[in-house]
C-alpha cells in the first residue's frame, strides 16, 4: 500500500492520533465477529492482511525490505499486482490459529507504534527513498504517506470491507 491522502505535511502526534482513532474502530467490529458473505475475508484473514503491511511498514522504517513482512522475494513482489499480494497473504495464514494470527496483528501493531513514538516531525518528512535506498528508482514522496496508507487509511478501508462495502 502506498500514499493516498492528499496532505503535504503531519506531525508525528497528528498521525498516532489517526492511527489509534482508526484501528479502535476496525478492532471494536473485529470483537464483534461479524460472519462474512460467502467467499468473502473472515475476521482471521483482515487480521493477518494487516498485520502483513503493518510489518511492511515497520520494515520500511527500518530500512529494511518490505516484502519479506508479505511473504513473498523481491522479482514476486514487484511483478505481482496488490491483489495478487494481498491473495497470497490471505493463503499464508488461511491454516494458522486465530489466537495465532490475533497475536501476531497485536504485535505488529505494538511494535509498528513504538518505532512511530521514536520519531521525529521532521522523520515523517523525509523520502520514502532515506528509508529504502534500494528500492529504485528513487521516491520523493514523505514517508508518512506509506505509514497512512498501511495504517489508518487500511483500517478504514477494512471496515469499509467487514461492513458490508467493496474493497
Amino acid at each position: 500500500y502506498g500514499p493516498v491522502v492528499a496532505e503535504s505535511e503531519i506531525t508525528v502526534a497528528e498521525l498516532l492520533s489517526r492511527i489509534r482513532q482508526s484501528r479502535w474502530q476496525l478492532d471494536a467490529l473485529l470483537a464483534s465477529n461479524p460472519a462474512p458473505p460467502d467467499g468473502a475475508w473472515t475476521s482471521k484473514d483482515h487480521m493477518a492482511h494487516i498485520a502483513a503491511w503493518e510489518g511492511s511498514a515497520l520494515a520500511l522504517l527500518n530500512g529494511r525490505p518490505r516484502m519479506g513482512h508479505v511473504g513473498l522475494e523481491t522479482k514476486a513482489y514487484r511483478t505481482l499486482g496488490e491483489d495478487a499480494i494481498n491473495e497470497h497473504i490471505r493463503t499464508r495464514f488461511a491454516g494458522n490459529p486465530e489466537a495465532e494470527v490475533r497475536a501476531q496483528y497485536d504485535a505488529a501493531y505494538a511494535a509498528l507504534i513504538a518505532r512511530l513514538e521514536t520519531m521525529s516531525d521532521d522523520d515523517l518528512k523525509l523520502p520514502y527513498s532515506h528509508y529504502q535506498p534500494n528500492d529504485p528508482p528513487y521516491n520523493p514522496r514523505p514517508v508518512w504517506h506509506w505509514i497512512a496508507g498501511n495504517t489508518y487509511e487500511h483500517y478504514a478501508e477494512h471496515t469499509g470491507i467487514m461492513r458490508g462495502g467493496t474493497s
